[in-house]
């Protein structure tokens, strides 16, 4: 018993997810003198796997890696308590005020009076046979943590979005040949990264096409087409790089029965109150910022919900749907994944 007292921690908000939104929102929250922890297993999220950031205000390029350790510093200098963990559990505590108490995957013991959940994506799978089987010997969802175990070597990367094409343009400096494989004939990453991975020699577009297998023994030794490219119905490769975007894993959401739409994101209102009392959401896992998920919306989001979440802490008389409920009659959103 004294073991688990030992383990407990109280704070005023607890954020679940250690991305843009959640530092972000402790920065905030810190400077708003609200103790804070933030809670995950990799600080910065996905913006440490990203090979170059330069969209972010004030970085003109800078790599994902150094952004997200500047995000990590920031907040941790501010006051917040970096939990390098994974939350498993959350109950409501029928104290008078309605705490709500997180287990994390070594059963420790977290009490705050606030949940902003700042979880993110998890990677979209292109659902094919062989996908599985490789993955982690050959097939992989982070370029920037694989591209270099392919240096000298073909590889093949499906998707048409930003996280693709400059996926793609990492993979130049490594690989001996590219593929880009897209099921469209139109991208939806920005012209300008189009037009940087164009101008690579070693780049070969396979448009209005698709991955129906990944190929191999043991490891990864090429992918089947759906339609024939240059009179064969497969091509070659060492590697299999996925980046057609991402869906938030639903599990928390549920966990607090904060209400999500048909895509797992988390239905918010403006303050980004969820349906759940005393329970945030921010960042690339809710339905705001019209889902163009990007840092510096994720920050946006992080930092509006810290300012909500202080305003409700310190207002006696606050009440959950003061700034307008969140319900199930909340629009659902389409998303587009590549």
């Amino acid at each position: 018993m004294a073991d688990a007292k030992k383990k407990e921690s109280k704070y005023d908000l607890a954020i679940i997810g250690a991305g843009p939104a959640g530092l972000a929102a402790s920065v905030y929250a810190s400077r708003y003198k609200l103790s804070n922890a933030v809670i995950g297993p990799e600080l910065g999220g996905y913006v440490s796997t990203t090979h170059l950031v330069e969209d972010y205000l004030g970085f003109e390029t800078i790599t994902g890696m150094d952004l997200a350790e500047k995000f990590s510093e920031h907040a941790k200098k501010f006051g917040a308590e970096l939990i390098q963990e994974q939350v498993s559990a959350a109950e409501r505590q029928a104290n008078g005020r309605g705490d709500w108490v997180l287990t994390t995957w070594t059963d420790r013991k977290i009490r705050a009076r606030a949940v902003l959940l700042a979880t993110g994506t998890k990677h979209n799978k292109i659902g094919v046979p062989g996908e599985d089987k490789f993955e982690g010997r050959g097939v992989s969802y982070c370029v920037t943590c694989d591209a270099a175990f392919f240096k000298e070597k073909p590889v093949v990367i499906v998707g048409g979005g930003d996280s693709a094409l400059k996926g793609a343009l990492h993979l130049t400096e490594f690989a001996s040949h590219l593929y880009v494989v897209h099921r469209r004939k139109d991208f939806r990453a920005e012209p300008t990264w189009v037009d940087r991975v164009k101008a690579k020699q070693n780049v070969t577009f396979i448009l209005e096409n698709e991955v129906t297998e990944v190929l191999g023994d043991g490891k990864v030794d090429g992918v089947k087409l759906k339609q024939p490219f240059k009179g064969k119905d497969s091509l070659n490769v060492d590697g299999v790089f996925i980046e057609i975007g991402s869906t938030p894993d639903p599990t928390l959401a549920n966990a607090f029965k904060a209400n999500i739409d048909d895509g797992n994101f988390v239905l918010v209102n403006d303050c980004q109150r969820t349906s759940a009392e005393r329970v945030w959401a921010a960042g690339d896992n809710t339905t705001n910022s019209a889902m163009f998920r990007q840092i510096g919306t994720a920050s946006a989001e992080g930092s509006v919900a810290a300012g909500d979440i202080y305003e409700h802490l310190n207002d006696p008389k606050a009440k959950w749907a003061d700034k307008g409920a969140v319900s199930e009659s909340t629009p659902v959103q389409t998303v587009v994944t590549d």
